[in-house]
């Protein structure tokens, strides 16, 4: 410690001014001789104990010679050469017990740093802190208010024992050692975007600190630390972007800057982000260059819209003959349309009303609509669901065929035209029955299938195949025969 004497240049007047800018007076009134603390700024004189003689009044050390004294006989004898002798060594002894007191102060200090810059949602982060102690003295009774970062879970901590409670950020240090440092280490999660950032201070400590207060806040003494780490906001490509960029309250001359350039008009507290960019600002503080919300930039950025499949059409048949529905698979179509994108359907192009059971999704001829995420963006696209009718084929009755009958019997009956005839003695290609090709007498079943957009029907009827060689009846000689086949 530097300090200096005024030059005596009167009897009971001596001036101190010590390191920190306190200022002594030492003056004689009523054979009493007074140190006044005339600036008391950083340390007081009720640092001395006061034994016997010595005394304090108002921030005043007195001391009032008695007879028991030496010193005290000579100066109530009324020497006023040994009383400026007694306050010249009076003034010694003060200097001393001054230097002492500020060489004994802790000079603490606080630091915080982040294992990573940017991280992503889900990520832990681990934030280092740490107490420094630049004095060449023991600090006791150190605490620190050090609370996790909003929008992070407490994930651990180390070392193991540390007294740091995460749920109200007090960190219980205890001893720092002379030029020491102890250091705290606890990891988060990062559960939102954006800039996750942790500040604390010293709040608390046995003793005094020359360059700072505990627990006051203040930003700007080194007893104050921050740190801080970037979470990459991501847009989806063609979505708008706004959002509204607070810098801290308390600064002057802002300046917003995008990927390290200035934003020309930008200098206001506030600014409101509408594209993709890195976003920092800048403000005047008088002691510190750079607090928590100054140093990690604000990212901006875009992810792709996942690419949807357009056009697919998916038609079926009518569950039932006039239902005009039909049970349709959307699941099955989920790779085909979104690759390996997750894809979930919708009824309404505005995306609002789900389908909850897309593999059984019952449905008549319209539209659904299939919603693909990927990174937290979404694309989609419509999917045509057609439901066709079931056709409803009539054929018959036919006529009976003689089994000995030397051509083809033509089969046209069946509606709606264009169907396909099937059975025993059928050509389907030609359309006919044969009674020789189907064996001859008996009943046999012709079935008519209609085919309309996919969707089939069929419909059957007996065709009869008799004997027209049976006789009818005889007289004498004569054999009467039915050879027109009209029973007569």
């Amino acid at each position: 410690m530097k300090s200096f004497f005024t030059r005596l240049s009167s009897t009971n007047l001596v001036f101190l001014i010590a390191k920190y800018w306190t200022l002594l007076l030492l003056y004689i009134s009523n054979n009493t001789i007074i140190v006044k603390n005339i600036l008391p700024r950083i340390f007081f004189l009720g640092n001395i104990s006061s034994s016997k003689n010595f005394y304090f009044m108002n921030q005043e050390l007195q001391f009032q010679p008695t007879l028991r004294s030496s010193m005290a006989n000579v100066a109530q004898r009324g020497s006023v050469k040994s009383l400026r002798w007694f306050s010249m060594l009076l003034l010694t002894f003060m200097l001393s017990v001054v230097s002492q007191n500020l060489y004994a102060q802790q000079n603490l200090s606080l630091a915080a740093s982040a294992d990573k810059a940017t991280a992503a949602i889900g990520d832990n982060v681990t934030f280092t802190v740490k107490v420094l102690n630049g004095s060449t003295t023991d600090a006791a009774g150190v605490m620190v208010t050090y609370p996790i970062p909003a929008g992070t879970t407490f994930v651990s901590l180390s070392p193991a024992g540390t007294t740091y409670d995460p749920a109200t950020g007090v960190w219980t240090v205890g001893a720092v050692p002379a030029s020491g440092t102890v250091q705290l280490d606890f990891t988060v999660k990062i559960d939102v975007d954006g800039v996750t950032y942790s500040m604390g201070e010293i709040s608390a400590m046995t003793g005094t600190d020359p360059n700072s207060t505990p627990g006051n806040s203040s930003v700007i003494e080194d007893d104050f630390a921050s740190s801080c780490v970037s979470i990459p906001m991501y847009f989806c490509t063609g979505d708008a972007i706004n959002i509204t960029a607070d810098a801290p309250t308390g600064y002057t001359n802002y300046q917003w800057f995008k990927d390290g350039v200035a934003i020309v008009g930008q200098t206001n507290i506030t600014y409101t982000i509408t594209s993709v960019g890195s976003y920092t600002f800048t403000a005047s503080t008088t002691t510190t260059s750079c607090p928590a919300e100054l140093c990690c930039p604000i990212m901006v950025r875009n992810t792709p819209k996942p690419t949807a499949v357009t056009g697919i059409t998916k038609a079926l048949c009518e569950s039932t003959v006039g239902s005009n529905q039909a049970t349709f698979d959307l699941a099955a179509l989920n790779t085909s349309i979104g690759g390996s994108n997750t894809v979930t359907w919708f009824s309404d192009a505005a995306l609002t009303q789900s389908i909850t059971t897309p593999a059984a999704y019952l449905s008549a001829t319209g539209l659904a609509y299939a919603k693909i995420d990927s990174a937290g963006c979404f694309s989609s696209a419509p999917i045509n669901l057609t439901v066709n009718p079931i056709p409803v084929p009539t054929v018959g009755p036919f006529s009976d065929v003689c089994s000995n009958a030397t051509s083809a019997t033509a089969l046209n009956s069946g509606l709606p035209v264009g169907g396909a005839y099937s059975g025993t003695g059928v050509d389907a290609t030609a359309n006919t029955f044969s009674a020789a090709t189907a064996g001859g007498i008996g009943t046999y079943t012709i079935t008519y299938t209609v085919s309309v957009n996919g969707c089939s029907a069929s419909v059957a009827a007996p065709i009869n195949v008799i004997d027209c060689t049976q006789p009818l009846g005889s007289l004498g000689n004569y054999v009467w025969m039915d050879t027109n086949g009209n029973g007569m």
